[in-house]
């Protein structure tokens, strides 16, 4: 009996011992799983730590940039409504000080314009100090040497170009173009209407106003359309065919005349003379200087030196020949090539010319013409000392001569 209890104790003993290391399994079982899912959601609650912190700080981020931007958008309107109340204010006290000029002008009728910083003198150089104060005005009358006198100005001064684009239109008695930028000089065919002398009086400008001999302006006019020569900067007129069509003394009647057309707009030369006439009228009441384009062919040196005196400008030996030798007809149609392929628009430049281009009627229209739109224009020619911009054939009469009265037949 002994061996049997003890043959059953031994067994019990093995099973309680097998119950106990399966109890073991399941424990260390249950310890490793519960770890792992501990594990797992360490590492998700960390995941999550994670990507809310990432979305907070790229919202946070978000936000910065949000208000950096509004506060930079705030910054530059501000800024720009203030510099547009500055411009506004500046361009009401030029409107102002304009309007004051034009009464003056328009009260006295052609005298003088009142103004402080103008003397009651001829025009005499301004000091450099004063120079370089005063912005530099030029206008030049349509084909008469208007990029030849460009070329002369820049080198002289220094400056830059501001001339306006065709844009601009073809208005040259308003104001409305005419800005004086730091650095450059403004060059355009402006006619000196009360308006520009008003906003040249309050700009303190000293202008520089090209002329030409009347007789060579018409011809180098026709010559422009009838072989549109600005066509090669982009600037065509699209009328070479037009006049094509008719002889060279016919074109040259039509552009003396006029015209209106959808092939052909123009308003005749009459406008030009009178440009002219009140350009001269003009270097009367305001210190000007006036370049004559034939002058400044024949005497390249002498009317750079004249110019420069004008501008209180001492150029060296060393610029004047360079002067001379870049702004001959030869070097500037070249450089004209070398830019845009072709120099069309610089023909002959040669004075007195329109007497083998014009014909004896010719003359006698652009006689009618010139009373009737300059009456003037030879009593300030001759006044002025400026004759030869008139001048013209000797065989041909001065005055027309009057027609027989009705009496008389």
């Amino acid at each position: 009996m002994s061996g049997m209890a003890e043959l059953f104790l031994l067994f019990g003993l093995l099973v309680l011992m097998a119950m106990l290391w399966g109890l073991k399994r399941r424990i260390q079982t249950a310890t490793e799983t519960t770890a792992s899912a501990l594990e797992s959601q360490r590492l998700a609650i960390e995941r999550r730590v994670t990507e809310v912190a990432q979305t907070t700080a790229s919202a946070l981020e978000s936000q910065r940039l949000a208000i950096e931007r509004r506060v930079t958008e705030v910054a530059q309107t501000t800024a720009s409504a203030l510099e547009s109340q500055r411009l506004a204010i500046e361009r009401r006290v030029t409107y102002v000080l304009e309007e004051l000029a034009y009464v003056s002008i328009a009260s006295n009728g052609q005298e003088r314009p009142k103004h402080p910083d103008i003397q009651p003198t001829a025009a005499t150089p301004q000091s450099a100090e004063c120079q370089g104060e005063r912005p530099v005005f030029v206008a030049t009358v349509f084909k008469s040497g208007t990029k030849l006198l460009e070329h002369i100005v820049a080198k002289l001064t220094g400056l830059g170009i501001n001339a306006p684009t065709m844009s601009a239109g073809s208005d040259y008695e308003s104001a409305d173009p005419i800005t004086f930028e730091n650095g450059k000089f403004f060059i355009w065919h402006n006619v000196p209407s009360d308006r520009v002398k008003a906003r040249l009086i309050v700009a303190n400008a000293q202008p520089i106003l090209l002329i030409r001999n009347i007789y060579d302006l018409a011809v180098s006019q026709y010559f422009h359309f009838a072989h549109d020569v600005d066509a090669e900067i982009g600037y065509a007129t699209h009328t070479a065919g037009y006049f094509a069509e008719m002889s060279q003394d016919e074109g040259i009647s039509l552009l003396l005349s006029g015209a209106t057309s959808e092939r052909f707009n123009w308003h005749g030369f009459g406008y030009y003379l009178r440009q002219i006439q009140e350009i001269l009228q003009f270097s009367k009441e305001y210190p000007c200087h006036v370049v004559i384009y034939d002058r400044l062919v024949k005497d390249k040196r002498r009317e750079i030196e004249r110019l420069a005196t004008f501008l209180a400008i001492e150029p060296s030996d060393e610029l004047f020949g360079e002067l001379i030798d870049s702004s001959s007809l030869n070097s500037m149609r070249e450089a004209r090539v070398s830019l845009v392929g072709t120099g069309k628009h610089f023909r002959k430049g040669s004075p007195g010319d329109h007497i083998n281009v014009l014909k004896p009627w010719h003359y006698h229209m652009i006689n009618q013409i010139k009373l009737a739109f300059a009456p003037r224009l030879d009593a300030l020619c001759e006044e002025l000392g400026f004759g030869d911009v008139t001048a013209r054939p000797a065989e041909e009469p001065r005055s027309r001569p009057s027609l027989p009265d009705a009496s008389d037949k």
